[in-house]
């Protein structure tokens, strides 16, 4: 009865021992963050409830991230997996074990992963039109595109109230881009393209700038792409960023005083209803008396 007793303890003793480092194993990569942002910053949990943004918070399924004009986000999944928002864009996280999706809902996101995921794991961007999994690659993904810097992924599209699927094996240098006009008119609405230093978003290039093994990288396995000459493009590309921001914000501007103008119309014509109603009542009842 002692040696059952002795046995049953040391076996106790062993799961004390190997449940927690199994846990730990399991939130090996599992764990997304907030790690760095600049400019305003929004986030909220799946409900929709907003939260304080800080760096360094954790994001679980469901949460979603949003910038505003002239700012960034970082979402990491730990120091060698990262996808940068670009201002004025939101996405959102599906997590599920080591299972990651973001979710480009609007406007840019960069990827990079400086290191292969493991087996276990799995890194998704999708768009409403195309899902790639991301294993060791660089990229960027906004609506209606998808662009490889460097790297290998399979891209699955689907267009808008279709049933058209299309798969495209992309390696550095290629892209992907939906036409939503040839899917109106029946054609194939998906197309690959070569990337030139020209297709490459503003937001893309200071993190090209700050890696220097992707600058390698790219100059060794992709001869589509000169790097000297797309981070000299980089101020150029900044101004005509702004430009086209400040373009958009005037836009707003305008239809938001023609939304005001109308909305005192609306008041002006109600007020005066009811004081024309209101002075005919009056009018009746005294000749009436």
């Amino acid at each position: 009865m002692k040696k059952v007793i002795s046995l049953i303890l040391v076996i106790m003793m062993v799961c004390a021992v190997s449940l927690p480092a199994y846990a730990a194993e399991k939130a090996v990569g599992t764990t997304v963050k907030l790690s760095e942002t600049s400019g305003t910053v929004k986030v909220s949990d799946q409900s929709g409830k907003s939260l304080s943004a800080r760096v360094g918070m954790k994001l679980t399924n469901g949460y979603s991230v949003g910038t505003g004009t002239g700012s960034y986000a970082f979402i990491t999944l730990d120091s060698t997996k990262a996808v940068k928002l670009d201002a004025s864009s939101s996405a959102q996280v599906k997590a599920s074990g080591s299972r990651l999706e973001v979710m480009a809902k609007k406007g840019k996101l960069y990827f990079s992963v400086d290191a292969p995921l493991s087996s276990t794991q799995r890194l998704n961007i999708s768009t409403s039109t195309m899902t790639t999994g991301i294993r060791g690659s660089y990229g960027w993904v906004a609506r209606e595109e998808i662009g490889l810097l460097h790297g290998h992924v399979t891209v699955t599209c689907k267009a808008y109230r279709s049933s058209e699927t299309v798969v495209f094996e992309l390696t550095g240098g290629e892209g992907v881009r939906y036409d939503p006009e040839k899917a109106e008119n029946g054609a194939q609405a998906f197309e690959k393209f070569i990337i030139k230093e020209e297709n490459v978003p503003y937001f893309v290039i200071p993190e090209i700038r700050k890696n220097v093994n992707l600058q390698n990288m790219i100059k060794a396995d992709v001869s589509t792409l000169d790097v000297e000459r797309l981070l000299a493009l980089e101020t150029v590309k900044g101004e005509e960023e702004t430009a086209m921001e400040q373009s958009r914000q005037n836009e707003m501007n305008v239809k938001l005083q023609r939304l005001s103008e109308n909305r005192a119309k609306i008041t002006s014509v109600q007020e005066f209803g009811t004081i024309s109603s209101g002075s005919r009542g009056k009018t009746d009842k005294t000749s009436g008396g």
